[in-house]
């Protein structure tokens, strides 16, 4: 480990980001199995809150863009504006994976983010929060 107190701040960011991925799957499969509730919703939007502002402290922009459309759509599950059906459910379990991938290229652990699977992804959160793609 380098003597970076930087580098020290961001190896514990990655090592948090791996508790929350774990968490957010967590209460993610609780929602599809019917188990979740609005304790649930709120866990999910802490998670994805939390890796978003650790990226943004170090930069990672691809990761904090594809967070705040994942989150937007989680504050608006929160709020009751959006109803958490199957499909909304579904998309955010594939979001999860397509946000498990953006932190593990910005970790350096895994390949490049497929772009076009990630653009996919957020034209599909997007139209669950609003109704059509911004």
């Amino acid at each position: 480990m380098s003597d970076d107190p930087f580098e020290a701040i961001k190896v514990t960011f990655f090592q948090e980001c791996a508790e929350l991925l774990g968490d957010l799957e967590a209460n993610l499969l609780a929602l599809e199995t019917g188990e979740g509730d609005i304790e649930t919703i709120n866990a999910v939007f802490r998670a994805v809150h939390s890796v978003k502002g650790g990226a943004g402290a170090f930069g990672l922009e691809d990761l904090v863009r594809f967070a705040h459309v994942f989150e937007t759509l989680m504050d608006e599950l929160r709020s009751g504006r959006k109803e958490c059906d199957d499909v909304t459910i579904k998309t955010l379990l594939r979001a999860s994976d397509v946000l498990a991938d953006h932190i593990a290229a910005a970790q350096g652990t895994g390949a490049p983010v497929d772009a076009a699977r990630s653009a996919g992804l957020v034209a599909e959160l997007e139209v669950l929060t609003h109704g059509v793609a911004a």
